[in-house]
């Protein structure tokens, strides 16, 4: 498991193959960034999950050469730009690289999907391609940020089938955008979105979200500490067998300075006791 700690957000993430894939190459990969040293502390992190796809070799190639990208952009250039182009940037740059892969090592079908956010203490950025999701968990209630890019989100979305149906879908795996090195372009979905105190974002692939009741993630996350949902998520999609691989980063976004000093109104018996 991977982890930091970095006020004000508290980081975990955990890749596995899966228990029916324990025996191939893990095709997903995560990534963790919080860049050090004085300047750098004001960066944000910058978390990522990417699911590999094309076959033996090639989904994880593309996964690791999409991740590796987004963090050498990431370093090169923080600080440079508008944060949303950044990241808009890092992701082409991605794409242009998983393309030049697919050519030297023959690979012509490797690709991955993505998201990927960038996060501040009062807001955060997420970018997606493809049918790996973005979560915020806030008041307890567990709410998608992303939108599939696949062909069965598209007919939930039209009204032709249900979210149920769509799980069980025989095109549930035909994606309409990901980062492949046969797509001559990609049009991510990167938008912003505000943090409050003790929210969490979940970024996992479909190795979780496929398997494991939304429910149930909702009910993990309120009631345990990132490290820890990290490992019970990964630990409940084997349950369910695990037939994919599995990633998953959760961040906790904890109580600012000012958020944690702000007065309180008084409640009813206090209000009480000042009358005359």
């Amino acid at each position: 498991m991977q982890r930091i700690h970095r006020p004000p957000f508290r980081i975990a993430g955990q890749t596995h193959p899966g228990v029916r894939r324990r025996q191939r190459p893990n095709e997903d990969a995560i990534l963790l960034l919080a860049p050090e040293g004085e300047e750098q502390n004001h960066w944000p992190p910058l978390i990522a999950v990417a699911d590999g796809m094309g076959g033996y070799g090639g989904g994880a190639l593309a996964s690791q050469t999409v991740l590796q990208t987004l963090a050498d952009f990431y370093r090169q250039n923080a600080g440079q730009m508008p944060w949303e182009q950044l990241l808009e940037t890092a992701i082409q740059e991605a794409h242009q690289e998983v393309r030049r892969q697919g050519v030297q090592q023959q690979l012509p079908d490797m690709g991955c999907t993505l998201v990927a956010a960038l996060l501040f203490p009062r807001h955060f950025i997420v970018a997606n391609i493809g049918d790996s999701r973005a979560y915020v968990l806030r008041e307890g209630r567990l709410v998608p940020v992303t939108q599939d890019h696949s062909v069965v989100a598209q007919l939930v979305r039209e009204g032709e089938i249900t979210e149920y149906e769509a799980l069980h879908h025989p095109h549930r795996n035909r994606l309409t955008q990901s980062i492949s090195a046969r797509r001559p372009s990609v049009h991510p979905d990167i938008q912003q979105e505000p943090w409050d105190p003790d929210d969490q974002i979940l970024l996992c692939s479909d190795g979780l979200w496929g398997v494991v009741p939304e429910s149930v993630l909702q009910e993990i996350l309120r009631d345990l500490p990132p490290e820890e949902s990290v490992q019970r998520l990964v630990a409940l999609a084997n349950h369910f067998q695990g037939p994919d691989n599995i990633s998953v980063i959760v961040a906790r976004r904890e109580p600012l300075p000012d958020e944690e000093t702000a007065p309180q109104p008084p409640d009813d018996e206090d209000e009480d006791d000042t009358r005359a």
